[in-house]
């Protein structure tokens, strides 16, 4: 039930952050009409409602990034509209792929859910805690992998 959730526009480097939750991050307390979006605009609607719902943290709020570490590779999961799939995709931060939150939710294994293996790579949100992240990810056995 406590378990984070990162939202974004786009896949990498350059994605957009649109905000986190820090509780019901879990694809089952996702709504639906976010992890069924084909549309950029409808998703990005669907996830600050979300996000006010839930007393998360906005961007356009004034609000920081709320994690001690630096990227998103440490959040339980990760919401992102791929623009190149037209699709919502997610990452685990126990995994090192991208699956589909839909067939996570009908209850198919993670293996079933597949969409791309690999550790994605996430915007610097806070530069002076890189280290620290590096060091948590390390410290917990955590999967690094080549970036998407």
């Amino acid at each position: 039930m406590e378990s984070k959730a990162d939202f974004y526009t786009g896949v990498g480097n350059d994605a957009d952050w649109i905000g986190s939750v820090m509780i019901f991050g879990e694809p089952w307390h996702v709504p639906l009409e976010i992890l069924i979006q084909v549309n950029k605009s409808t998703y990005e609607e669907a996830a600050l409602d979300f996000i006010r719902f839930s007393n998360g943290y906005i961007p356009d709020r004034g609000e920081l990034w709320p994690h001690p570490w630096s990227d998103s590779r440490m959040t339980d999961y990760v919401y992102m509209f791929d623009h190149r799939q037209e699709r919502v995709v997610m990452f685990q931060s126990e995994t090192s792929i991208l699956v589909d939150p839909v067939k996570i939710v009908q209850g198919f294994t993670l293996e079933e859910s597949i969409i791309y293996y690999g550790t994605p790579s996430f915007p610097l949100m806070r530069p002076d805690t890189k280290i620290q992240t590096e060091e948590v990810i390390k410290n917990n056995g955590y999967i690094t992998s080549a970036p998407l």
